[in-house]
């Protein structure tokens, strides 16, 4: 292994671990919906679906 591959296979495992400890906290976190009624399951533009209107 050369040096510049095994720099970058230690950044991405450094990275990795440090992403996992960050988020790993997030799985005891409850659901939280404030909005989703008003901008997801009530929004008329979501329930027409995917149309060249709605994606302006």
């Amino acid at each position: 292994m050369t040096p510049r591959t095994a720099f970058s296979a230690g950044l991405i495992a450094g990275l990795t671990a440090l992403n996992l400890i960050v988020f790993a906290q997030v799985r005891t976190h409850e659901f939280v919906s404030f909005d989703d009624a008003q901008f997801v399951t009530d929004n008329a533009a979501v329930k027409a679906g995917l149309t060249a209107e709605s994606a302006k």
